[in-house]
């Protein structure tokens, strides 16, 4: 009896903190300055991600299209950050007005005149085009041109004015990879461009396969060796890898004998002279951010308390047994 009793304590707690979470003060009132530092936990967003996108309504979503391919490609970062996805989800293809739930706190969060730096910090993904508008240009280019991505996706029989019940948005990146000069795939072109997060990202070649980060060129310039000649009483001095040769001719005539003095070259080769560029790298700076105790999407205070209040009756129960 007394164990059934800890057991459902123990379930009581569990649920009162996760119910906890949903009514914190930041999901209604983000604009206040204490919010500021406020983080919805990675697994609320994958909780909800699985909300929307577990639901077959919506599996064929631009953002749990995304979700899809991180999870394959096993990334949690970057635009596979899960917050990063929600916000692909609630706040570019509006998915809260089909599943409410999923989309509930990031709405509340993220609302017009909040402070939360994690709703600037992790942004969706730049210039990503909505499921209906990706499922209209499919619609429109399949009917163009027959190309093989197109049987992946029932366009024939489709309206543009509601989703193709397939990965459409990988469909849409697919077909502009091979056909780019389409008019149709203006939207792909920004999301693809090198500089951006997408192509650079561990999904960006599901998605802008044909795209390389753009780099920029170092010109490296090699100059030719210096060479220095100082003339100084028949010495020519060569620095550099030019040999140096010394040459003494000395003609000596006294009286009627002329007396002539061997000539002597003296030919020294002068050691080159290496030029060494010395190249140091700093070491990158670490900036060391304290953030004293930002609040969690997981926990408040006032249900952690009472979560506390329970544990400390479950083992009260324990030591009487």
């Amino acid at each position: 009896m007394k164990l059934t009793l800890i057991a459902i304590l123990c379930l009581v707690a569990t649920l009162y903190v996760s119910i906890g979470s949903a009514h914190h003060p930041c999901f209604h009132h983000p604009e206040n300055v204490s919010c500021t530092d406020f983080t919805y936990a990675p697994v609320n967003c994958t909780n909800d991600l699985d909300t929307l996108c577990l639901n077959l309504t919506n599996v064929n979503y631009t953002a749990c299209s995304i979700y899809k391919s991180c999870q394959s490609a096993n990334a949690s970062s970057g635009v596979c950050e899960p917050f990063s996805i929600l916000a692909d989800a609630c706040q570019v293809d509006h998915m809260g007005n089909i599943t409410a739930k999923g989309c509930k706190n990031y709405d509340g969060m993220c609302a017009p005149g909040s402070v939360v730096q994690q709703c600037t910090n992790m942004p969706p993904i730049s210039y990503l085009i909505t499921t209906l508008n990706a499922s209209a240009e499919v619609i429109d280019m399949c009917n163009e041109m027959d190309m093989d991505d197109c049987a992946k996706c029932p366009f024939a029989t489709s309206s543009t004015s509601v989703p193709m019940p397939c990965d459409v948005y990988l469909v849409y990146m697919r077909l502009c990879a091979s056909m780019p000069t389409m008019k149709q795939c203006r939207p792909y072109k920004f999301m693809c461009d090198g500089i951006l997060p997408l192509p650079k990202s561990a999904i960006g070649s599901v998605y802008c396969p044909y795209v390389t980060s753009n780099t920029t060129a170092v010109a490296t310039t090699t100059s030719a060796p210096t060479t220095t000649s100082t003339s100084t009483t028949g010495t020519t001095s060569t620095t550099g890898t030019t040999s140096t040769t010394s040459t003494s001719s000395t003609t000596s005539t006294t009286g009627s004998s002329p007396t002539t003095s061997t000539s002597t070259t003296s030919t020294t080769t002068a050691t080159p002279t290496t030029s060494t560029t010395s190249t140091t790298t700093a070491s990158p700076s670490t900036t060391t951010t304290t953030t004293n105790h930002p609040s969690t999407g997981s926990i408040s205070t006032p249900h952690q308390a009472v979560s506390m209040f329970l544990v400390l009756l479950v083992l009260l129960l324990l030591i009487i047994q």
